[in-house]
């Protein structure tokens, strides 16, 4: 009976695949067919011009063929590039070249073949020796430290011609095995480009060599220089090349990287005045406020019709003048009640004294005075407090239409360019006298940046404390003066770290060897490592003596031989016996695996670190690459290697100074929370991520739509839509746990960045009306005594509008529900049953009753679509909570968003 249950409870879509490697296989290299002067050719592209609409003369297979503005390119059924299989039509000439007419592309190449093509560069990482994603005539390149790359007749630049040797992946861009730079042009040739400042002199007036995306560029007192340009900055850049390749710049203009966003509002008010038009299209007066209802404004009347008088809950998004768009209006039954929510800018403080020094006052937001106290909770983490910040407010409203506040949330800070996070030597601090607060409060000097610190900057000193010469991160806003209001400040590195230092340590381990001074100071070896005690290492002996065989824990600075200098030194035990295998260090990166997704053997700190696909890897800071430094924690092996169990990547090569961004929200796009997977959908939510509104319409999913592409640490997501305020995606498969960076790219340049917390699985279920909550989507599937089935939705829509639908259990009947959901397809399958996908690891509940699950993974024909099939169990009757549960593999059960249904 169970075989024939699964037969029938199987994923029911059928999928035709054709492989592109064997179509190649069957396909000869290029045939040709010609009668008179006409002719017709077949054949893979060999090579491309590097040239917009790729006018010029190609190759394909062994024939020329030349390319003019009157030719047709097809690209409907796929892209044109290197490796593509064409299809040929035009004309002979007398040297055997053809001139084409048409030229359709029949499929692009499969994973893995291998490509050559000549382009320019596009765009160029900062990074040491340029690994990462490089851009080349459009299509992405990616280049490891295994990439030769031959500079000998010029250097990598924006703007240089290249020839790239490599392999074909799915997505379309090339994994570069050779590189070799191009001569770059004649002298006196004018220039223009857009790249990004690596390196900038310290000179008045920035006058001196400048590098720009890899491009040396003179600066001298006859250049002008428009905006606050510093290292990390996007520039447009015009100029004149040299006979070197270096560029005297006559022209750097600084490139805005922020739209100020769009900011959403709520708030209820009574009707004051309406306008005299069908459907009340026009200018509404809600409570003093102007209200903009257009034809997409939905208007909710269920509870009492709009007229002037009623109190309305209006939900839409502010404009600068103060006016509101509305999205939707719902009538209230009530009268009007004295909560409120609104956002506008702040232009009145109170005094700023030591008596106040959380901001408790009266302030002014846009045009209402708003009662702060000790109590109201006021969120900074996306600014600080000041004039001219733009602040959303939750309190209640008085009578004379003023605020008593419980909550503020700093939503953006006019003034800023952008926010940062940036690293750098501190080299001074304010004067004793006017530190207060956390009595670091001031101006400080980072890496050459005026950093305004106030009292509730959140300063972390865990690893070194705050002194001339430490090495910061700094995260905050950025002002237009090139100053910076921070929101946090760590300590990276100590100013009294000693020569040599490649990172901190914190391990434990039996004292081998002491030295034979009384004060202990001399070297140690603690587990086979030697470990330097100096006047200043605090050593805490309060459980157990220090003596041969006495375990320690031992917290210092990692040196580049293995030693290390430590600063603590703490007794726990007399035994080996309670030995424990933690470890915790910081250091730098100096080998990868070549894995897609950096599983494997990484080596950091001159220690191997074992790295599993469960290794949770927080990269939300900075990428994995050689070079970056990172925080590790892990079990010790006998031979001194790591198994990690947690790996942050606190930073990443010293070259790097900071990174600028839009900020990016993300959600599973089933539950709207933060449970993500690798293969699961996501919702990301920003401001200007896109130019219209584009929705993918093939499979696989492209990965570009308008212009807009997503990375999620580096690797291209497959899009379903885009849109200026939304983007829906697929994480790609296989990507390691942990904190992942996306990046959202409109035009080749980054206009949003974020991370999203990825686990081995985030289970959630689809809802009808997608809110995440109610009625699930799918259908349920009904098999009679008889064997006789059906399929019945869970809902109906009325008006657009999604309604329930209980379900009635006839007698003999077995009920089964089919659900749609994403981020399950990751666990184990433990039974090894292809049948029932990973069913084994999944429990669900109907009400109080355990119902079991038939087939759970992924839902053949879909791109991340999930499926899962359920019996309802006998007996269950009424409005239920449907619960699913996934075992994530690692002991852990992770819940997915609660669904309702309704039998009888």
């Amino acid at each position: 009976m169970k075989d024939a249950m699964n037969r029938w409870l199987r994923p029911s879509f059928a999928v035709v695949l054709v492989t592109a490697a064997l179509l190649f296989g069957l396909m000869p290299t290029s045939w040709a067919d010609t009668q008179d002067d006409k002719a017709e050719l077949v054949g893979t592209i060999t090579t491309l011009p590097a040239t917009q609409g790729w006018i010029g003369e190609w190759v394909v297979g062994r024939t020329k063929v030349k390319v003019t503005d009157a030719t047709k390119i097809d690209q409907t059924r796929a892209k044109v590039a290197v490796g593509s299989l064409v299809e040929v039509k035009g004309t002979k000439q007398n040297d055997g070249l053809i001139l084409a007419t048409e030229i359709s592309v029949k499929l692009n190449p499969f994973p893995g073949f291998p490509i050559s093509f000549t382009g320019k560069i596009d765009a160029l990482p900062s990074s040491p020796s340029r690994v990462g994603e490089w851009k080349v005539n459009g299509k992405v390149v990616h280049v490891s430290a295994t990439t030769k790359i031959d500079q000998s007749k010029g250097q990598a630049a924006v703007g240089v011609t290249v020839d790239v040797d490599g392999f074909m992946q799915l997505d379309g861009s090339t994994n570069a095995t050779e590189i070799e730079v191009k001569p770059d042009g004649i002298t006196g040739i004018p220039v223009k480009f857009l790249g990004k400042v690596e390196k900038l002199p310290s000179t008045t007036g920035r006058i001196g060599d400048w590098v720009v995306s890899g491009r040396k560029v003179i600066v001298n007192d006859k250049t002008t220089i428009r905006g606050d340009v510093m290292i990390g900055s996007w520039v447009d850049l015009e100029g004149v090349v040299q006979l070197d390749g270096s560029i005297i710049a006559t022209k750097i203009e600084l490139r805005p990287t922020i739209e100020p966003p769009v900011l959403s509002v709520y708030f209820k008010g009574t009707v004051e005045v309406l306008p005299n038009t069908n459907n009340f299209i026009g200018d509404w007066k809600v409570s003093g406020r102007k209200v903009i209802v257009n034809d997409k404004t939905a208007l909710n009347q269920d509870r009492g019709k709009v007229a002037v008088g009623v109190t309305v809950e209006i939900s839409g998004t502010l404009a600068n003048d103060g006016s509101v768009t509305a999205q939707k209006i719902s009538v209230s039954p009530t009268s009007p009640p004295s909560s409120i929510r609104f956002t506008g800018a702040v232009s009145l403080l109170p005094p700023s004294t030591t008596a106040t020094p959380t901001l408790v006052g009266d302030w002014k937001v846009g045009d209402r005075i708003v009662h702060v106290v000790v109590a109201t909770k006021v969120n900074q983490e996306k600014g600080r407090v000041a004039l001219g910040a733009v602040v959303e407010v939750v309190g209640t409203e008085r009578s004379d239409k003023s605020v008593d506040a419980t909550t503020i949330e700093v939503k953006d800070t006019t003034g800023t360019v952008s926010y940062v996070r940036m690293f750098g030597t501190l080299t001074s601090l304010p004067a004793a006298s006017i530190q207060i607060g956390n009595g670091l409060a001031g101006d400080w000097t980072v890496g050459g940046k005026t950093i305004h610190v106030v009292s509730q900057t959140r300063i972390s000193q865990e690893h070194g404390r705050v002194a001339v010469g430490a090495y910061l991160e700094v995260e905050g806003n950025q002002r237009t003066d090139g100053s910076i209001d921070p929101v946090g400040i760590e300590v990276e590195r100590d100013a009294g770290a000693p020569a040599g230092t490649i990172g901190f340590i914190d391990f434990y381990g039996p004292i081998r060897t002491l030295p034979a001074s009384a004060t202990l100071v001399g070297d140690w070896t603690v587990d086979g490592k030697t470990v330097h005690v100096t006047v200043n290492t605090k050593l805490e002996q309060s459980r157990v003596k220090f003596a041969a065989a006495v375990y320690v824990h031992v917290n210092g600075y990692q040196l580049a031989d293995g030693s290390v200098t430590a600063t603590r030194i703490e007794s726990r035990s007399q035994s080996e016996g309670e030995r424990r295998s933690f470890i915790e260090f910081i250091g730098a990166v100096t080998a990868l695996p070549t894995t897609a997704n950096f599983v494997g053997d990484w080596k950091a700190a001159g220690r191997v670190v074992h790295v599993s696909a469960r290794t949770q890897v927080n990269r939300e800071r900075a990428t994995v690459a050689v070079g970056a430094t990172v925080e590790i924690n892990g079990a010790e092996l006998p031979d001194g290697s790591v198994d990690a169990t947690f790996i942050e990547v606190a930073h990443g090569p010293t070259g790097a100074s900071f990174v600028e961004f839009a900020p990016l929200t993300s959600v599973n796009a089933g539950s709207y929370l933060n449970g993500n997977a690798a293969s699961a959908i996501i919702a990301s939510f920003g401001s200007n991520l896109a130019g219209g509104t584009e929705v993918a319409k093939t499979l696989p999913l492209p990965t570009e739509l308008g212009g807009v592409s997503v990375l999620i640490d580096g690797n291209p997501a497959g899009l379903f839509f885009v849109s200026p305020g939304q983007i829906n995606y697929q994480v790609p498969d296989d990507l390691l746990p942990g904190s992942a960076q996306v990046a959202v790219i409109k035009n080749g340049e980054v206009v949003a960045q974020g991370s999203l917390e990825l686990g081995t699985v985030a289970p959630s279920l689809f809802t009808a009306d997608a809110s995440g909550t109610g009625t699930p989507s799918g259908v349920l599937l009904r098999v009679k005594a008889n064997g006789q089935q059906s399929y019945e939705s869970l809902v109906r829509y009325d008006g657009g509008k999604v309604t329930p639908v209980t379900i009635t259990r006839n007698a003999g009947d077995r009920l089964f529900l089919v659900l749609y959901g994403t981020g399950w397809r990751g666990a184990d399958d433990t039974d090894g049953s292809t049948a029932n996908g990973v069913a084994e690891s999944i429990k669900a509940t109907i009400g109080d009753a355990n119902a079991p699950v038939f087939f759970a993974g992924a839902a053949p024909g879909f791109a991340g679509l999930d499926q899962m099939n359920v019996e309802i169990p006998a007996g269950v009757t009424g409005s239920l909570n449907l619960l699913v549960k996934v075992d994530d593999g690692n002991g852990i059960v992770q819940r997915a968003n609660t669904v309702t249904i309704s039998v009888r």
